[in-house]
């Protein structure tokens, strides 16, 4: 008799905690989506990181595209925003090391593809590369790359978030 009592609460226990762990997620209820646009003298700044902080501390870290513009999720709530671009400055200084100056990314998987079976000669980098839009370093006031600083400042709400950053 405790041998089918214990099996049967083990059972319950077992479904229970199986079906709670197998069900559908919600979306997160602590962050919400941003996009937006960063410019530095009206024009599209060509890369780079936003970094959004609270308290001191960095809670997101988004990318800035070739033109300028960016997406992702953020914790709600009132953040401060710093730009940064010393990145780029390290990689193009960096591309020596690399042959052919060839950086990966994943959006390229597919060209990447007709490529799998056999090595790439500098001839399949340079047509890789020519459609690629391209990555350029531009020097920002210091300012701008302190969260604390910079000024930036965005208060995100649940939803979608819109925000632009233009830098003079």
């Amino acid at each position: 008799m405790l041998v089918i009592r214990f099996s049967a609460v083990a059972l319950f226990l077992f479904a229970f905690g199986f079906s709670t762990g197998c069900s559908k997620k919600s979306a997160d209820p602590v962050r919400a989506s941003i996009s937006g646009k960063v410019t530095i003298s009206n024009s599209p700044l060509t890369g780079g990181n936003l970094i959004f902080q609270r308290d001191g501390k960095e809670v997101a870290n988004l990318k800035i595209e070739t033109d300028g513009t960016y997406t992702g999720v953020v914790p709600m709530g009132d953040l401060l925003v710093g730009v940064d671009t010393e990145k780029i400055k390290l990689e193009e200084t960096n591309q020596g090391s690399n042959p052919g100056g060839f950086k990966f990314d994943p959006k390229d998987m597919e060209k990447m593809m007709k490529y799998k079976d056999k090595k790439l000669t500098p001839e399949d980098i340079a047509k890789l590369e020519q459609d690629r839009p391209k990555v350029k370093y531009v020097p920002i006031p210091e300012k701008y790359r302190d969260p604390g600083k910079s000024g930036f400042t965005v208060s995100i709400q649940a939803g979608k978030n819109e925000k632009d950053f233009p830098i003079p």
